[in-house]
């Protein structure tokens, strides 16, 4: 049976599930600038909007988190399993309840971030913005459950993209001896 989650983007979800705010879920923290910590080659990532900005021997936070873009890439967050340091121009998230970062990470996947984005010509978001976006979040027993068939959904589409890419690379072989010949 459904109810309505009270959310637009979302729209139905299943009676036993409820919806709550992401700072019910994960702490949303700032990160530092990065500037006097970098060195050549550090074993921690230093992570920008991006992605990896640089590297360090200090990290700021050790265990998995949802990277968030604050301003021009909101629409583009990334999960992030090894230690890291973040720049002041991200955001990064401390579980704080069974919701996973993995699972974060999907339901991110599925948000129109129009509804969010501030009106300007890069796109923002603030840290409060974040704390108040709603979830659907299923019992502890049925969202392992969830992010299990997730996993293997996404293991076997990356098997997939590998065969692809390979068959392709063998046609263009394939292409060019034909032109060679």
């Amino acid at each position: 049976e459904m109810k309505d989650s009270g959310v637009k983007w979302i729209g139905e979800i299943p009676k036993h599930w409820d919806c709550k705010k992401l700072k019910f879920l994960f702490n949303v923290e700032t990160g530092r600038d990065p500037s006097s910590i970098y060195v050549d080659d550090g074993p921690f990532d230093v992570l920008g909007t991006g992605g990896v900005i640089g590297k360090t021997n200090t990290p700021m936070y050790e265990k998995p988190s949802l990277i968030l873009g604050r301003k021009g890439t909101i629409d583009k967050p990334f999960l992030q399993s090894t230690p890291f340091w973040i720049s002041d121009v991200v955001y990064y998230t401390i579980q704080k309840s069974y919701v996973t970062p993995e699972y974060l990470s999907f339901l991110f996947t599925q948000i129109d971030f129009d509804f969010y984005k501030y009106v300007s010509t890069l796109p923002s978001m603030s840290r409060d913005e974040y704390q108040n976006m709603r979830f659907p979040t299923p019992p502890e027993s049925e969202m392992k459950q969830i992010s299990s068939r997730l996993l293997e959904i996404e293991e076997r589409s990356k098997q997939l993209i590998t065969s692809f890419k390979r068959k392709i690379g063998l046609l263009s072989e394939y292409r060019q001896s034909l032109i060679s010949s």
